[in-house]
């Protein structure tokens, strides 16, 4: 994980390989789950692994914090896209990551999880906004799509207010 104002550009790891640091990661280190893989390779080889991943909510929130750092706009593009397709697409995922965002925040910095709100929320203020037109740009077939951008913005502004009802919520306990 890159901490602070850590500016090394790189990690060296034992037998010569070398990982990049990461703003964020800790999220993603935080809440995973294991997945069996049972299939074939192109080649035809059968495989049964089972492999770590980082859960649904772990990994939106930790998009969802990093992608306002990334210098080139199609990275911040392909991070806001890859979340949208998450809450539009995958239903289940949705309700998990809507539910297990705001439990998971509480491992972290409190102002992890503002500035996760507040920067999603200035992105998708409008479909005209930075946030609507860098996932519009991430669509398969590109052009201008005004419909398609109202689209990911209510997506978006749909998750950040189940988000703000669920801390809301949470904040005054169950009486």
């Amino acid at each position: 994980p890159r901490a602070g104002r850590d500016e090394r550009p790189a990690a060296a790891i034992p037998a010569g390989v070398v990982a990049t640091l990461l703003r964020y990661v800790d999220v993603l280190l935080a809440s995973s789950m294991k997945i069996r893989i049972k299939d074939l390779t192109s080649g035809g080889q059968r495989i049964d692994v089972e492999a770590t991943f980082p859960t649904p909510e772990a990994y939106c929130f930790q998009k969802g914090l990093s992608f306002v750092e990334r210098a080139d706009p199609g990275k911040k593009g392909k991070d806001l896209y890859y979340i949208f397709d998450l809450l539009s697409n995958y239903p289940e995922l949705r309700t998990r990551c809507e539910s297990g965002i705001p439990k998971l925040k509480a491992g972290f910095p409190p102002k992890w999880y503002a500035r996760f709100l507040a920067d999603l929320d200035r992105y998708f203020k409008t479909p005209e906004s930075e946030g609507a037109i860098l996932v519009e740009g991430q669509r398969p077939g590109g052009g201008s799509d005004p419909a398609f951008r109202a689209r990911v913005c209510g997506v978006f502004q749909d998750f950040i207010k189940k988000l703000k009802e669920a801390e809301a919520s949470s904040a005054s306990g169950p009486y």
